[in-house]
């Protein structure tokens, strides 16, 4: 059992790393869109439809996949009033609960997700001339990468990290 935890956690690790380069590429180039986006419009006097639905597109990714790496390093925004009350035995109890409701929440987001995305797959974006499955495939993929760090959370709060 404890193998097949560590592998987990190593592979939840290296996965966890190839999201975070890939939302640093994202990132870039998202930056690199509305650059081009503003000088088309604003120099050349053309605005392009395909650097905006770009832009928009890795933004989704990017909040989305980079919420779970904020959920994995406790960065996510939350009221810590119970927690802050609650001794370090009772914190964690309560820390465990909240992950294991939010996995709940993450498999509604990748069910649902998947099931939008293949209802919409039939239409394309007018700029990049891709699919839409493209653009509502970030809320399914963002709710696995939730659910995996919430997961690791919990391995680490038994374990007795955190």
């Amino acid at each position: 059992m404890q193998k097949a935890v560590n592998g987990f956690m190593f592979l939840l690790n290296t996965c966890n790393r190839i999201v975070e380069v890939f939302l640093a590429i994202a990132l870039s180039v998202m930056s690199l869109a509305i650059f081009y986006q503003v000088f088309s419009r604003y120099v050349m006097g053309s605005a392009t439809s395909w650097s905006e639905e770009l832009a928009r597109t890795l933004m989704i990714y990017i909040v989305l996949l980079g919420s779970a790496l904020a959920l994995k390093r406790g960065e996510m925004l939350s009221v810590d009033l119970i927690s802050e009350m609650l001794k370090k035995k009772s914190n964690k109890i309560l820390q465990i609960i909240v992950n294991s409701l939010s996995i709940i929440f993450y498999i509604i987001l990748v069910i649902f997700g998947f099931e939008m995305a293949e209802r919409v797959g039939g239409q394309s974006m007018q700029g990049l001339g891709i699919s839409m499955y493209w653009f509502y495939f970030s809320i399914p993929l963002g709710g696995v990468f939730l659910t995996l760090n919430s997961l690791g959370n919990i391995i680490e709060l038994i374990r007795g990290g955190r």
